[in-house]
């Protein structure tokens, strides 16, 4: 089920300098002259479609929106918890062929769901308790893609054994509509009773154009997201004791400023992180 450390060598080659235009043109195929439609059951062409749907092959910043929903699914009912604003501001480095770095700011809030408003307390339906709610922290992370997907990067946890995965595909197209899978997540699993277990798994759907990702000319393709997760518990949640699972749904769009995001979100990063609003280029610049 989960990607194994030896994964992270497939498609790496000795280090060489290959430019955008060079990663692009490694396909005769997206030559303009001689335009065919990139291949769904060939992982080279899945690995292209991901970067194009997913980020870029240039150096601009890509910005992702994902309106969402987080609930509690205990005893196989769906009980609702906060709404989830959430936004990527991310910047991708060529490192080979077919491998790239991947910055990303994160910038997610909880939020009450009668009325947006920034959630600090929380009755959970659950337990009944009333809860300080934990709002995610600000976040920069860098992540590696290779020909087969996301590499296993994450550092062990002492008293357990951490596995990092992340596929692309399979992807199905209709005529010129475009779906891909590209999931990932981890697995903490404890070796003593000192360390908790933990799951993440987060399923995306990207949706766009088999013509416009086969263009050479498009370094960033249209696209949309549907987003699911499926997670234990957070301790501070008060649950440890409780069998469910963690999730969340929703559904995002790639835009290329942030002044296209949603005014929901604009609002509350202005309020809270006015410097990191002003200033993305700054914050995630990789070059």
């Amino acid at each position: 089920m989960h990607r194994r450390k030896f994964i992270q060598h497939l498609g790496l080659i000795p280090a060489l300098s290959f430019s955008t235009k060079m990663s692009l043109a490694s396909s005769n195929r997206l030559h303009d002259n001689d335009f065919q439609y990139l291949n769904i059951n060939e992982q080279k062409d899945l690995h292209i479609i991901h970067r194009k749907l997913c980020f870029t092959y240039d150096r601009k910043i890509v910005f992702w929106f994902i309106n969402a929903k987080r609930y509690a699914l205990v005893d196989k009912k769906f009980l609702p918890l906060w709404n989830m604003p959430v936004g990527f501001l991310s910047q991708v480095k060529t490192l080979d062929e077919y491998r790239y770095m991947v910055r990303t700011l994160s910038i997610i809030f909880y939020t009450d769901i009668k009325d947006n408003q920034i959630l600090s307390i929380l009755r959970n339906p659950v337990t009944g308790q009333i809860i300080n709610v934990k709002q995610p922290s600000i976040r920069i992370s860098d992540r590696f893609y290779n020909i087969m997907g996301l590499e296993d990067s994450k550092n062990q946890t002492l008293g357990s054994v951490t596995t990092e995965y992340g596929d692309i595909g399979p992807a199905w197209n209709l005529g010129d509509d475009l779906w891909l899978n590209a999931d990932n997540g981890f697995r903490i699993e404890p070796i003593n009773n000192k360390v908790k277990l933990r799951q993440v798994n987060d399923w995306f759907t990207y949706h766009g154009s088999l013509k416009e990702v086969s263009r050479s000319d498009v370094m960033s393709a249209q696209s949309t997201q549907s987003f699911h997760d499926f997670n234990t518990f957070p301790k501070w949640l008060g649950m440890d004791s409780i069998q469910g699972s963690y999730v969340a749904r929703g559904f995002g769009k790639k835009v290329f400023s942030i002044e296209d995001m949603p005014q929901l979100w604009k609002k509350l990063t202005k309020n809270k992180y006015l410097d990191y609003y002003n200033n993305p280029e700054q914050k995630i610049d990789l070059f």
